[in-house]
């Protein structure tokens, strides 16, 4: 769900959440997170490459879409306040909304139950950046 809550898509309509802002996304006891303050993890900053300070941002709350993710520009159009996601890919190009550190808060389920729930899938239990 992290990029299709990036404002630049869903000012655009590219989003399948461009309509859904203040409507039920997910189940009830979902809470998505986009997070620029969390020390040592990728994506986190002090300041996004606008200037604006990283924070904690809640895109889904109880299941429901409460923000996108905002540069300067998208906050303006959203009449709202930037998110500190404003990020360029290098010194040619204009920030735009990025992803910083996006979770998922743990829900009332355990492992064993979500694993039964599902037909077929792919179960990982973790991540990890290669050196080099």
């Amino acid at each position: 769900m992290g990029h299709s809550f990036e404002a630049i898509l869903t000012g655009r309509t590219f989003s399948i959440f461009s309509d859904k802002m203040g409507k039920k996304v997910a189940e009830n006891f979902v809470k998505i997170i986009d997070d620029g303050t969390i020390p040592g993890r990728r994506g986190t900053l002090n300041f996004d490459d606008e200037g604006n300070p990283t924070s904690k941002t809640i895109m889904v709350n109880n299941g429901i879409l409460t923000s996108y993710l905002h540069d300067r520009i998208s906050a303006g159009y959203y009449k709202v306040d930037p998110t500190g996601n404003g990020r360029r890919q290098d010194f040619r190009n204009i920030p735009i909304p990025r992803m910083r550190c996006t979770y998922m808060e743990n829900g009332p389920h355990n492992k064993e139950e979500i694993i039964a729930s599902v037909k077929n899938g792919i179960y990982v239990d973790s991540f990890q950046q290669r050196a080099g």
